[in-house]
This record gives C-alpha cells, sequence and structure tokens, in this order.
C-alpha cells in the first residue's frame, strides 16, 4: 500500500513540474546565458541559449542572441543559419540585415549577400559602409579573375 502510495504521488509530482509554464526555465536559461555572455564566454552562453530555444523557440530574442554569439566567436556558418531565422521575423533591427549579408558574404555567398545589403541600405539609407560593400560585391569576379596564374 506504502508503495502504491509513493508511486502515486511522484506521478502526480512530475505532472505538476511538466505543467508548469516553460517560459519559467527559459527566462532562467536566458539569464545563465546573459551572465556568460556578459563575461565575453560566448559559447557557453550559446549553450544556455539553446537550452532556452528548446523550451521554448518561439522566442525572436533567443534567436538574435545565439546568432551573435556565432558571429562574435566567428563562426560565419552557423551565424549565418541563425541570422537566416532572424531576418525571417517582422521585428527585427536593422542591424541583423547587416550581419546576415556579412555571414552570407564570409561564406561566398555574394549574390544573397547583395540583396541582404540591399535591404539594410533601405533601412539605413545614412550607411555609407553598404555603398563601397555593394560596389566590391560587384566587381567580386574581377578580383579573382588572374588567380589561376599563381
Amino acid at each position: 500500500m506504502k508503495k502504491v502510495a509513493i508511486i502515486l504521488i511522484s506521478t502526480i509530482s512530475v505532472l505538476a513540474v511538466n505543467a508548469q509554464d516553460l517560459s519559467y526555465f527559459s527566462k532562467s536559461f536566458i539569464e545563465k546565458g546573459d551572465k556568460e555572455f556578459m563575461k565575453f564566454a560566448y559559447q557557453p552562453a550559446i549553450t544556455h541559449y539553446l537550452k532556452a530555444f528548446k523550451q521554448d523557440s518561439s522566442g525572436n530574442n533567443v534567436q538574435e542572441k545565439i546568432a551573435d554569439c556565432y558571429r562574435l566567436l566567428n563562426d560565419q556558418t552557423n551565424a549565418e543559419i541563425w541570422y537566416k531565422k532572424v531576418v525571417k521575423k517582422n521585428t527585427i533591427e536593422a542591424e541583423n540585415y547587416l550581419y546576415y549579408a556579412q555571414a552570407l558574404e564570409s561564406n561566398g555567398k555574394y549574390s544573397k549577400a547583395e540583396v541582404w545589403y540591399q535591404k539594410y541600405e533601405d533601412k539605413e539609407p545614412n550607411e555609407t559602409r553598404v555603398n563601397r560593400k555593394l560596389t566590391g560585391l560587384n566587381e567580386v569576379g574581377k578580383y579573382f579573375s588572374d588567380s589561376g596564374y599563381y
């Protein structure tokens, strides 16, 4: 009889924990990730942010934080993946267009990068760096035209 009561109590407690709002656990992981981020420990921050993302994948803010960590670690392949998720959302900062374009450019996807630089320029028309980037992307073929000679 005691075993049945223990099993019943443990089952109820497990169900109660699962019924709790997952955003609490998600917020905890985000806070831990933010602490690591502030210490410039981007890899541990990514670990916490990914756990938060698994708990609640609807948050654009977490995706942006993961993308920023990968960008700051100079992992352009993963930065591209995560910034792609960020720019698909409607509520994003203009600088995310720029970061996504930079990741695409770093990964050799020049035509896609040009599109996103243009979108950034549309949102930030006073930005002068983008004009030079777009000019450089248009002439990238010229830079590599004689590379076979060497």
